[in-house]
């Protein structure tokens, strides 16, 4: 039974995507992923862009690609409903942006 009622409330919840891209044992990249797993965020995909992997990543997801780093800051994009918001570094407004999900 729960997980009927798991699969029914993912169909009333928007699908969105956290694309995080930076080096992957940069303080900023972890401070970026520090602040998703501090939510519950069903529905949601977490997509991790590391640079020595993003061409082979982008063969697979075409957006993925176009994902860039600032400067050595990691960048967090959340989109949803193939629209993205605008690219943050900041942990803090990061998380003003998953807790309006």
């Amino acid at each position: 039974m729960p997980a009927l009622a798991a699969s029914a409330m993912q169909l009333e919840l928007p699908i969105s995507q956290i694309v995080i891209a930076g080096d992957r044992n940069h303080p900023s990249t972890e401070a970026l992923w520090h602040e998703c797993y501090q939510r519950y965020l069903p529905g949601t995909v977490k997509i991790p862009v590391v640079p020595e992997e993003q061409q082979r990543l982008a063969q697979m997801i075409p957006f993925a690609a176009e994902v860039k780093q600032r400067r050595e800051n990691a960048v967090a994009y959340l989109c949803s409903n193939f629209t993205c918001q605008l690219p943050v570094d900041d942990p803090v407004e990061l998380g003003r942006l998953l807790d309006g999900l």
